[in-house]
């Protein structure tokens, strides 16, 4: 009988700017593990959801067959680097004016930094 591997790794919620972190811990933890058969790794994959890809991902049933199918939609959906660099440009449209305090500036998240590597790939 299989037992759920406790999954300690971040869940995946739909928020592309998370989704890399989350793919790295899964792609380590799950899809690479050799001593996991595919109909394992879909109940993992379904378990670390949460939230919109959940939802996302109430659409396939947890069966062997499936974990490529799911797999490969939940990377298509949620690992869109293209979505992912929207989201970063709209984090640096909140941004306040720098004629602001500079201290606002600080005060916003660090993660809309890596919007230029990303956006530098891009062609």
């Amino acid at each position: 009988m299989y037992k759920l591997q406790k999954f300690a790794a971040p869940h995946l919620d739909g928020d592309p700017q998370k989704y890399k972190t989350w793919w790295e811990y899964f792609r380590s933890a799950v899809h690479e593990n050799e001593t996991l058969e595919d109909r394992h790794r879909i109940i993992q994959l379904i378990s670390s959801a949460k939230g919109e890809a959940k939802e996302f991902l109430r659409g396939y049933e947890a069966t062997a067959e499936n974990y490529s199918k799911a797999l490969a939609a939940v990377q298509a959906r949620f690992g869109d680097e293209t979505k992912l660099a929207q989201c970063y440009l709209m984090d640096l449209n909140e941004l306040p004016n720098l004629g602001e305090k500079a201290t606002l500036i600080k005060s916003k998240p660090s993660s809309w930094v890596y919007v230029l590597p990303v956006l530098m790939t891009k062609t």
